[in-house]
């Protein structure tokens, strides 16, 4: 950053300031000498609950810079969410938006952390403090020595969640040379990034980091993902990589905004969390002709990957990368070969009216457990339970056949990662399931 101090690191598109490297170093610096001023102390825990705007890079590097260690959540986690993270990592200080004040106030009352001051990184509130008080310090920024980390490279930079798809998120420690391991996009063009992962995300976390380490420009979005606004973006910047979750992909092939929107300058982009049907992406490419599509597995358990490759028809992960090793089991710890599980949602997917699925198991008193499917059809695709039933049936095993039921939805709920939350479409087929049996009995 100190090498090409005038380059534009950030751009946020709903207000269009533009931060060069100098003073995103400026920033980060004061920020990092406030916290030393009010005596944290390095490997003391801050929480961070925000979305993307203009201060949460330069407080997430004057941090580091402390040797603090983050913990960060998502801003649509409800109170009890928020009391799940925090009753754990127990942080010092909190720094939240405006809007969501109230409930991460209550969460932290709630779990005991009555003393935890905590600080609005935008749309202030009156009498409650500011980040603004964190950029106040004056120093020649560009001369400043961080200082060594008290326990080395290997200590606790951020404790960041899982996705929570199938349970309770678990907490991964990474330390700081892990945060540095991630500092290649291995590209050989400039890249304008857009990452609508929240800061809660590994990914947005890492697509952070490279823009600093390799000079990339990074557009950032205080809302959520929506495919409009997607799809202005990557006009308006000439968004060249593009890092996103599998479920932005049936959202975009269901808005009206795809058919007429110029994703052409669309070089790379990557898929992280889970892997999608390549059916879904066969759909999509059409739309980003100049691009490549890449998965990523395993972000937030390794600080990095364990798989990548391009998004083809084997619907895999990925290749398990150099230095890497890996198992799968299954619940009862015994070690899975390949292909033994996921056949039944290429199929499904395979049909051009299905924009997204879902394949689970709900209980059953006799055979313990039964095959079911969620399905998201296009807009006004018309096609019955009956025929993807059928279509199933037609391409796999007997033992295959969803016998536990096929039900639509218009969408399945997320997690805050982007991943479809498997155990919350369990419950919503277990109950659609039981809706339907009573209706047959009457």
């Amino acid at each position: 950053m100190k090498k090409y101090p005038e380059h534009i690191i950030q751009i946020c598109h709903q207000n269009g300031r533009k931060f060069t490297n100098r003073e995103m170093i400026q920033l980060s610096v004061r920020a990092a000498l406030h916290f030393e001023k009010i005596q944290m102390q390095q490997c003391d825990i801050i929480g961070m609950c925000v979305s993307h705007s203009d201060y949460v890079a330069p407080l997430f590097f004057g941090a580091i810079c402390a040797g603090l260690c983050i913990s960060p959540s998502d801003p649509s986690y409800n109170v009890n969410g928020l009391k799940y993270v925090y009753d754990l990592t127990k942080p010092k200080l909190m720094f939240c938006d405006g809007e969501i004040y109230d409930k991460v106030r209550q969460a932290f009352d709630e779990c005991g952390l009555t003393a935890t001051k905590i600080y609005t990184v935008r749309n202030h509130l009156e009498g409650v403090p500011d980040i603004t008080e964190f950029f106040e310090e004056h120093c020649n920024e560009m001369s400043y020595v961080v200082p060594p980390l008290k326990e080395g490279f290997e200590q606790v930079a951020m404790i960041l969640c899982t996705s929570g798809s199938t349970g309770s998120p678990k907490g991964v420690q990474m330390s700081h040379a892990a945060l540095l391991n991630a500092t290649t996009l291995g590209v050989d063009f400039a890249p304008r990034l857009l990452c609508y992962s929240s800061f809660y995300g590994s990914v947005a976390i890492f697509m952070l980091i490279q823009s600093a380490t390799n000079c990339f420009t990074r557009i950032i979005s205080e809302n959520p993902f929506s495919p409009e606004e997607f799809c202005d973006i990557v006009k308006q910047y000439q968004i060249n990589v593009s890092a996103n979750y599998p479920a932005h992909i049936p959202l975009l092939l269901v808005s009206d905004k795809l058919a007429t929107s110029d994703l052409s300058s669309l070089r790379l982009m990557f898929i992280a969390g889970k892997t999608i049907p390549y059916a879904l992406m066969e759909k999509f490419m059409p739309f980003a002709r100049n691009c490549t599509f890449r998965t990523y597995y395993g972000l937030t358990e390794i600080c990095g990957a364990i798989t990548s490759s391009p998004i083809d028809p084997s619907d895999s992960v990925g290749r398990m990368l150099v230095n890497t090793e890996a198992k799968i089991l299954n619940d009862s710890g015994e070690q899975l070969g390949p292909n033994e599980t996921g056949e039944i949602l290429r199929v499904i997917c395979e049909i051009p009216e299905v924009v997204d699925a879902c394949v689970v198991g709900i209980p059953d008193e006799t055979y313990d457990f039964l095959a079911a499917a969620g399905v998201v059809r296009r807009q006004g695709a018309t096609i019955s339970e009956q025929q993807i039933a059928q279509f199933v049936s037609e391409r796999r095993q007997d033992y295959e056949r969803l016998r536990g039921g096929l039900y639509f939805f218009d969408s399945f709920p997320l997690t805050v990662t982007g991943k479809t939350n498997r155990k919350e479409v369990t419950e919503m087929c277990i109950t659609r399931r039981g809706v339907e049996e009573r209706d047959k009995s009457v």
